[in-house]
């Protein structure tokens, strides 16, 4: 992983997160329980960030008919 961690570094991570959970439901608990083996607590709260923004989009997405 990079050292940087510049806006779209951050944003590349975010987006890959939300869409590894979206493709792959128990990814979220996979992931968050690596985090939490790191023992970081700044990790972990982005961790939980990225995982409630994709829960609130999955919500906010309307259903529509095929």
């Amino acid at each position: 992983m990079a050292s940087r961690h510049d806006g779209c570094e951050v944003a590349s991570l975010e987006a890959a997160t939300i869409a590894s959970s979206r493709r792959d439901p128990p990814f979220a608990g996979e992931y968050l329980n690596t985090v939490l083996e790191d023992d970081d607590q700044q990790g972990l709260m982005i961790a939980l960030r990225y995982i409630a923004k994709e829960s609130q989009e999955c919500r906010v997405r309307p259903n529509r008919p095929s």
